[in-house]
């Protein structure tokens, strides 16, 4: 079984090998350079632009399917198209705003988010509180997959609703001082728009929509992932990549 990875931690990675990459191609057939003291390779270091590739390929462990989070979930995958209330994961000390602008514990078993404005789903639709509260009860609620247990058992909520256009109130079954660090860096947000018209979630084979930093616009079963940046992010603009 995979371990599972950050959406943070897989970023870090595609830049490394990509700098690594760039930094095998540009030293090829070059002369020795001279030696340089401290101060100078410093001085480089700092004045250095970041690099980029258009384009970067990295080799998979397995096939995941078309990244529908009810049949198939590598998390690092998933979650370059789907962003999560809180960022990077459970499993950090303090995962940070990332879809909310914020949460606040109002007492033992009740929460309330607020949530970022300006968001779009990759096919242009805006990004709502109402894409919140749908999630939520549909990972309660609906068919079981490795990320409803958070919803429907550990903790149970009991109750969201709408306080405003913007903000979600959730009412947990007993008191949940860890919604705000487990839940909401766990779950991935789903488009109501299009997952309130998918009645078994399992037989959904459609290229997901989410608000993420990478679009998948093409999968080929067995051979590849093709994902493009989205270039209106929220967090900025990502470089395209194939896998």
């Amino acid at each position: 079984m995979l371990k599972r990875k950050s959406f943070g931690l897989f970023l870090s990675y595609l830049l490394v090998l990509s700098t690594f990459v760039l930094g095998c191609q540009s030293n090829q057939g070059a002369a020795p350079s001279q030696p340089q003291n401290d101060a100078a390779k410093s001085g480089e270091a700092a004045s250095a632009a970041p690099q980029t590739v258009p384009e970067l390929k990295i080799g998979l462990p397995s096939d995941a399917g078309p990244l529908n989070i009810y049949t198939g979930n590598i998390d690092y995958l998933t979650e370059l198209v789907f962003d999560k209330l809180f960022s990077p994961s459970p499993y950090v000390e303090k995962p940070q705003p990332w879809l909310a602008e914020s949460a606040q514990q109002l007492d033992d078993v009740t929460w309330v988010v607020k949530i970022r404005s300006g968001i779009k789903w990759h096919d242009g639709t805006p990004f709502t509180a109402e894409d919140v509260k749908f999630t939520y009860e549909y990972y309660r609620d609906g068919p079981a997959n490795r990320h409803t247990h958070h919803v429907s058992e550990v903790p149970h909520i009991s109750k969201i609703e709408l306080d405003d256009p913007s903000t979600v109130r959730f009412t947990c079954a007993y008191a949940c001082p860890t919604l705000e660090r487990i839940t909401f860096a766990d779950l991935p947000i789903l488009p109501k728009h299009i997952w309130e018209k998918v009645q078994n979630p399992r037989k959904y084979t459609d290229l997901p929509i989410g608000t993420g930093p990478y679009k998948l616009v093409e999968y080929k079963a067995d051979q590849y992932y093709k994902f493009e940046a989205n270039k209106d992010y929220f967090m900025g603009s990502r470089s395209s990549t194939r896998s």
